[in-house]
């Protein structure tokens, strides 16, 4: 993108209380228009109606009142149920043009490409948009606080500048009102820390301290009575060490230097 002269814009927002708000009604509804037997439907029903839960402060607990909305945290079946729940609005999006959408859970992501960094921002704040207007007609609301917005320039532009002024930067939420998105000149997004500049020393100095810290709490273990063989620290190294270490590897490394 910045190698051929276009600007970027990403702008990051988190839906709040998603599980809690999954609409039931609606959530079925979109379950049938996607051609799920009745009995798979009329069990998901089942799942998201019925629930009840109580108040409890040191000896005093309430009645039991009921749970109109959501999908329990924790269970297999909820994430399974929350990508269906939103699948019409990633669906929608194929229909942007310069710009793409992607959710995982309650965290999305929208980037848009364009000539310059004015009208790339122009262009995610008007599908932000569109979405903050889909999340109302579903029960649904994205939390300002964590809306964020990060500027991509060409590679000839001046790295220093981040924008804290730029077009599009303020947006109308359905139920909030005007507000403004913070701009910002590094965010992190499923625990990738992205600088503007696409410099990634910053993510590889995070992923490297957590590392060294999680070797220090590990080798704990070689401290018990019965230490573990040589195996199991190998499965303990690959598992917890690697992992952790090239989070995110397919983003950032590329080989150079």
């Amino acid at each position: 993108m910045r190698a051929t002269g276009h600007a970027g814009a990403l702008l990051l927002f988190d839906i709040s209380g998603f599980f809690d708000n999954i609409n039931p009604g609606r959530a079925i509804h979109i379950l049938r228009n996607k051609g799920f037997p009745a009995n798979v439907c009329d069990w998901a029903m089942s799942f998201l109606t019925g629930c009840t839960a109580s108040l409890k402060i040191g000896t005093y607990e309430s009645s039991p009142f009921p749970i109109l909305n959501g999908t329990p945290q924790g269970s297999p079946l909820s994430p399974i149920l929350s990508v269906l729940y939103t699948s019409s609005l990633i669906e929608a999006s194929q229909r942007w043009t310069h710009c793409d959408l992607s959710i995982y859970m309650d965290d999305g992501a929208i980037y848009a490409i364009l000539a310059t960094t004015a009208a790339a921002a122009s262009k995610a704040r008007h599908h932000y948009m569109e979405v903050l207007k889909w999340l109302d007609d579903n029960s649904l609301q994205a939390d300002p606080s964590k809306t964020e917005l990060m500027m991509f320039r060409p590679i000839h532009a001046n790295p220093n500048l981040i924008g804290t002024k730029v077009l599009g930067a303020r947006y109308t939420d359905p139920n909030l009102g005007p507000n403004h998105i913070t701009t910002v000149s590094h965010l992190q997004y499923l625990g990738v820390y992205i600088d503007h500049r696409l410099d990634w020393t910053r993510h590889v100095t995070i992923m490297a301290n957590r590392t060294h810290s999680n070797i220090w709490g590990v080798s704990i273990l070689g401290n018990s009575v019965r230490r573990l063989n040589f195996l199991n620290w190998r499965k303990v190294y690959n598992a917890l060490i690697i992992l952790g270490l090239t989070y995110g590897a397919q983003v950032w490394y590329t080989g150079v230097k």
